[in-house]
């Protein structure tokens, strides 16, 4: 019995072995909710806070006017068509800013970094002493996936690896490239007013310049105004007073995706004959529905008075065949009884006599018998009740 306590005694104590001890272990999770999800939230709220009105757009239809900004990348300036587009809406007074690299990146920065959103200070010493000797030069392919470039004669140098200086408004303000791809700022810029660069020479990461009413900034490296690196150095500085450089924004829009719709095209291009064609249906549709309320219900079956049946079947008659619909039923009936009783087979082998022996009969003259056998049908009121009486003048003598 004892060795059984004893037993129990020690399986206890392993099982309550390390009880009131525990280690606290850090776990990295990066960020949460709308911030993995919008790389750009903490450039959108920076914006909101000085009154502006920030839009995450996914499609491209009507532009919005020249008092927003738009900020684009590469995927969301996809073709010829869509920079065409965008260049027009520049050209006539609007500000965009295009991202070459790290605006799809999500929420994290593009390269290695914590994720629990605390800096390293020697990561940061690390990354200024960083140079660019030796950089490799950029890939053709990639020089062509910028058609907005292109269509202003840019080109695309190798990549932007520094700590720059760009003077904005009078403010030289520090930033720090990680490799995006640099612009090679042409000659026709150099020495220009109202030109903003990073560097004098070489390719830069910040080149903003005017585009007839309109001006164009261009960034080699987006991930320095995402959420995790837009409080670092002057880089929030930086992206409030290229905001500010043309004209007086009162919002912004985020650009994911500027694929036209094709309705948008149509619009676009085609706004006239949809016009036209718009008002050609409503005219339609005005004359085809009902306009005078809605259709009245059928009235309960019911015997109806015979005169009434004969004068609704004669006004069906009369709209669908005219006259001669009422007429020529008993124009045959009578040319038949006239053409039995003198042996002839149609009425126009009778002689002139047998019409006078006719008009004989009847008390009617030769002329009023033909009209109203074998004349044309009138269509006057007054005129066709009078042919139906001779008809039946005409049936009466010879039954």
């Amino acid at each position: 019995m004892r060795a059984v306590w004893l037993i129990f005694l020690a399986a206890g104590c392993l099982a309550l072995a390390g009880c009131g001890q525990f280690e606290k272990v850090e776990v990295e999770e990066g960020y949460r909710g709308a911030a993995r999800r919008k790389p750009f939230l903490a450039a959108s709220r920076l914006l909101e806070s000085r009154g502006w009105e920030v839009e995450d757009r996914y499609s491209l239809g009507v532009l919005p006017s020249k008092d927003r900004v738009i900020i684009l990348s590469p995927q969301s300036v996809p073709d010829e068509l869509v920079s065409d587009s965008m260049l027009e809406w520049i050209r006539a007074g609007g500000h965009a800013f295009y991202l070459m690299d790290g605006f799809e990146a999500g929420g994290e920065a593009p390269f290695a970094e914590a994720s629990s959103g605390e800096t390293n200070d020697e990561d940061e010493d690390e990354d200024e002493e960083t140079e660019t000797d030796g950089e490799p030069a950029v890939d053709p392919d990639e020089s062509q996936m910028h058609p907005l470039l292109r269509s202003l004669d840019l080109s695309v140098g190798s990549r932007v690896n520094a700590t720059e200086l760009c003077e904005v408004s009078g403010l030289r303000l520090a930033l720090r490239m990680r490799g995006g791809l640099g612009v090679q700022v042409p000659a026709k810029l150099l020495g220009q007013p109202f030109v903003v660069r990073s560097a004098d020479t070489g390719p830069v990461g910040v080149l903003s310049f005017p585009v007839h009413r309109g001006r164009l900034t261009i960034l080699a490296d987006a991930s320095i105004w995402q959420n995790r690196q837009i409080g670092k150095l002057q880089h929030a500085s930086l992206f409030w007073n290229l905001m500010q450089l043309h004209g007086k924004p009162v919002g912004a829009w985020f650009l994911r995706d500027a694929r036209i719709s094709f309705f948008g095209l149509l619009w676009h291009y085609g706004w006239m004959p949809l016009t036209g064609l718009g008002l050609f249906v409503v005219c339609w549709l005005w004359r085809s529905l009902p306009r005078f309320g809605p259709l009245l219900p059928d009235p309960d079956p019911a015997p109806r008075d015979f005169v009434v049946h004969l004068s609704q079947a004669g006004a069906f008659l009369w709209s669908r065949g005219g006259p001669e619909t009422l007429v020529n039923p008993l124009r045959r009936i009578i040319l038949r009884s006239v053409c039995r009783a003198r042996s002839e087979p149609q009425a126009e082998n009778l002689t002139q006599e047998q019409w006078e022996s006719l008009a004989r009969a009847t008390g009617l003259s030769v002329e009023r018998i033909r009209d109203a056998l074998i004349g044309e049908v009138p269509n006057q009121n007054r005129a066709f009740i009078e042919l139906l009486a001779t008809l039946q003048k005409i049936a009466l003598s010879i039954s």
